[in-house]
């Protein structure tokens, strides 16, 4: 019998991935030379995506000129306190929006209030001047003032949320306490308040830090507004000082 014949086995190829030489393909081929599979570079676009963002938001003093005084200016030197530490927010659109979820816009309008309400009682007051601390009864005659006037924020409510398509809308409320008081004591305590909402459409989350800082300035100028004609036409006020002395 004769001998069976030697199979030889036929190599098997080798397939080695290695880095696209291509120009082009510089930058999305990993270091170990392996091409990430199309799913994959789809997932990882993804969570770039839909990333939580940070964008910061400008908010600019709002005075406003649109208080109406019945009469001449208050015929008094006032001294004026405010405190708008509450007047910072966090601001996060909710989680599973439509679009922009987690996206941030950290709002901070702390120093935008000492600014708006001088710009708002300077036509209404005959002399105003800002005071880092509340003046008490004792220090009005000795400082040269006839009244303080104490404004403080104490509710401050901001939101970012995402409508429709690719709408975002943004809301803003906030009430601040005003207390006015002369060498007679406290004169009347009252809370003035201001609402906004603006919204726009279109690409890009940062449009949402724009219509939230338009928010704060349009409800902080509404607010002003009717912190104006408080002062300005308040009866208690007017009859406490006399217009020949300032007292």
């Amino acid at each position: 019998m004769s001998p069976r014949p030697t199979r030889i086995p036929t190599p098997t190829a080798v397939t080695t991935n290695r880095p696209d030489p291509r120009p082009e393909a510089a930058g999305r081929t990993p270091p170990n030379g392996r091409v990430l599979p199309a799913a994959t570079v789809a997932l990882l676009a993804a969570v770039l995506a839909g990333a939580a963002c940070t964008y910061g938001v400008t908010v600019r003093e709002s005075p406003s000129r649109a208080a109406y005084a019945f009469e001449d200016p208050l015929p008094a030197r006032v001294a004026v306190f405010v405190d708008g530490e509450q007047l910072w927010r966090e601001v996060r659109i909710a989680a599973h929006s439509d679009h922009c979820e987690n996206s941030n816009y950290p709002v901070d309008a702390r120093h935008i209030l000492a600014g708006s309400v001088l710009g708002t009682l300077q036509p209404l007051v005959r002399e105003i001047a800002l005071t880092p601390v509340p003046l008490r009864r004792g220090d009005l005659a000795a400082q040269g003032f006839d009244s303080v006037i104490a404004v403080r924020a104490e509710v401050f409510d901001a939101s970012v949320a995402a409508t429709g398509w690719s709408g975002l809308e943004a809301s803003v409320g906030l009430r601040l306490a005003v207390s006015v008081f002369t060498e007679q004591g406290l004169q009347f305590r009252e809370s003035v308040f201001g609402h906004a909402v603006q919204t726009s459409t279109g690409t890009g989350c940062g449009r949402g830090a724009e219509d939230l800082g338009s928010a704060v300035e349009i409800a902080m100028e509404n607010a002003m507004t009717d912190l104006g004609e408080l002062i300005a036409n308040a009866p208690a006020l007017r009859e406490t000082l006399d217009p020949d002395t300032g007292r």
